[in-house]
């Protein structure tokens, strides 16, 4: 294992595919690791989100359910092992993936046994292009072989960052991922419930121009009813940490621009860092048979 970046190294500089490149040494470190699952999320710096670029296992059977959850989720800064990652810009070793908040991801990974983590971001001064992740049955690696992976992290960082991939590689434009890539709308807001950005498709769920909500309350797609009711659960929650309702699949009315109301899924991830606070919400339409009356 004292060799992995070496090994690495040599495979970042043989290849003019950013992504490729990123997955390859991927698996190379999971294989003298001798773990059996990892792992590779790309941030998207125009979506807000990570995306799973490749998961890689001994076992692709035994891991199937895991492998396709990855492969279709998008993590928001602050969500899960990787989100947290590329909000602190800091490594995450765990004896006990228990500790992680994010429900569904947790079980999957409780019920193949996978409780250690080791998780890296592919970081070059303050940007994060990524995050590398690891987790197995198997003990914790003695320290000088998870300081070599955090190692990897760096070269990998330094390498996209020489290479000045981090316009094609950080973003949707141009992109090579080979997992999925999330087209659903999403929206950020920050403490005082404006808008700081919104994708495409939040556009055209909403009927709006970024241009013309970027600033704005969210009020501005919140039907009237339900205004007062999402200021004071915001205030509530800055103050106190404490969540009333879930954020996960969370039903919910929108208001279009034509003053339409749709009923759509929501589920929601924080960011927090000094004093700035984040919100990414991440909306999925419902199929008229999905829909209910909310009062």
């Amino acid at each position: 294992m004292s060799s992995v970046s070496t090994k690495l190294a040599a495979i970042l500089s043989s290849s003019d595919d950013a992504v490729s490149s990123c997955c390859d040494s991927l698996e190379s470190i999971r294989q003298s690791l001798e773990w059996p699952v990892a792992a590779f999320w790309r941030a998207d710096y125009d979506r807000l989100v990570l995306n799973c670029s490749c998961f890689e296992t001994a076992d692709p059977e035994k891991y199937a359910e895991l492998m396709r959850y990855c492969l279709n989720t998008r993590l928001a800064p602050g969500q899960a092992g990787p989100g947290q990652i590329w909000l602190t810009r800091e490594p995450i070793i765990l004896d006990d993936v228990s500790s992680f908040a994010f429900p569904q991801r947790l079980l999957l990974m409780q019920r193949c046994g996978l409780s250690r983590y080791i998780g890296v971001p592919l970081r070059h001064e303050r940007k994060i292009f990524g995050v590398f992740e690891f987790v197995s049955p198997s003990e914790l690696p003695p320290d000088e072989v998870i300081q070599d992976v955090i190692r990897c992290g760096a070269i990998a960082g330094e390498y996209l960052s020489k290479q000045r991939l981090e316009e094609n590689f950080t973003s949707t434009a141009g992109s090579k991922t080979r997992g999925w890539l999330p087209t659903e709308p999403i929206i950020t807001i920050d403490a005082q419930s404006r808008i700081v950005s919104l994708n495409q498709a939040a556009c055209d769920l909403f009927g709006f121009r970024k241009e013309d909500v970027l600033g704005q309350s969210i009020g501005i797609i919140t039907p009237e009813r339900y205004r007062q009711r999402h200021l004071e659960g915001v205030k509530r929650y800055l103050t106190t940490g404490q969540r009333k309702v879930s954020w996960d699949g969370l039903r919910l009315p929108i208001l279009r621009s034509n003053g339409e109301e749709l009923e759509v899924e929501i589920s929601f991830g924080e960011v927090s860092g000094g004093e700035s606070h984040l919100f990414s919400a991440f909306f999925k339409r419902l199929d008229p048979t999905e829909r209910k009356s909310i009062a």
